[in-house]
């Protein structure tokens, strides 16, 4: 009886975690990370991104996306021909942030990021989307602030509340 209790305490535990987790503020875009993303490397939501002093940012987009908006300070790492050469002069101990539009890329390179022994590395939950709909200022090629936030379609440019999205 004992062992069914508990089975059923931890069904509920891992149900609520998927179904229940919070990963973006509003509804809609919430239901559609948790259908989309695979949260199987450590990640961490825009909320809980205090200071973003110490933290290396990598963007995980295509060249184009990240011209034409981007997080302060980020180094573009692309995806599609991501290379672990455009990471070897940072610490492997650093604390890293991989981002893309929403999540999915991130993902995928921060699994290739600690592949390559780096110890302390996140994916951002939401991407650039969540980052700008915080109220988080996102910077054009010339490092200046801008409301355009690239959304890589049309489809995620309906999760964008904030700013204006481009594809």
């Amino acid at each position: 009886m004992l062992k069914l209790k508990f089975g059923i305490f931890l069904s509920a535990l891992i149900f609520s975690h998927f179904l229940g987790a919070q990963l973006s503020k509003d509804k809609d875009y919430n239901l559609e990370l948790i259908n989309t993303l695979s949260r199987d490397v450590s990640d961490i939501t825009v909320w809980k991104v205090e200071s973003t002093e110490k933290i290396v940012f990598l963007d995980a987009r295509a060249r184009e996306e990240y011209e034409v908006s981007h997080l302060s300070n980020a180094i573009w790492v692309g995806y599609s021909d991501f290379s672990i050469d455009r990471v070897k002069m940072l610490a492997k101990d650093c604390h890293i942030i991989i981002y893309c539009t929403v999540g999915v890329r991130s993902e995928i390179l921060t699994q290739k990021l600690l592949s390559a022994g780096f110890n302390n590395v996140e994916s951002l939950v939401g991407g650039i989307i969540e980052w700008k709909n915080n109220g988080k200022k996102v910077l054009d090629v010339n490092n200046l602030e801008t409301e355009l936030v690239h959304t890589y379609d049309d489809y995620w440019s309906k999760f964008l509340k904030i700013g204006k999205a481009i594809w």
